[in-house]
């Protein structure tokens, strides 16, 4: 088929242009993303003061439950960041220049972090959930 090789089209310079364009639009998303984070931070740290009363709590059950949900929540919200920074805008200068083998590449390590990412995002639920049955 002409125009296509290795699963990816050729037309990679409108696509680079809609991906910088919608890559503009992601960077005033992610100004409000740090608000939102900072607040769901907050609001857990205080959520933890509460149902603990002090960090030794956190050593035994059900304080190792949410000890680990935090890690795992700061773990994610690198990972979302790297994410966002290294991979997208790699991505669209990738697009741009039709450098189509080694996009092919870095969207395929994209799509493993953004699995680990669900898979970490599922986890957290499963643990939130365990925090809520009685000990």
């Amino acid at each position: 088929m002409a125009g296509h090789r290795a699963g990816l089209t050729f037309d990679h310079g409108r696509r680079g242009r809609e991906d910088a364009n919608s890559w503009e639009d992601s960077e005033s998303i992610w100004k409000h993303d740090h608000a939102c984070a900072s607040c769901l931070v907050l609001t857990g740290v205080y959520n933890a003061s509460w149902y603990l009363g002090s960090f030794a709590a956190l050593l035994h059950y059900p304080g190792t439950i949410l000890l680990i949900k935090v890690v795992l929540v700061l773990v994610l919200l690198a990972l979302i960041y790297v994410h966002n920074v290294y991979f997208g805008k790699r991505i669209v200068r990738l697009a741009a220049e039709r450098r189509l083998e080694e996009l092919r590449a870095l969207r395929r390590r994209s799509r493993l972090v953004s699995a680990i990412n669900l898979a970490l995002m599922l986890v957290i639920l499963l643990l939130a959930v365990m925090l809520q049955i009685p000990p």
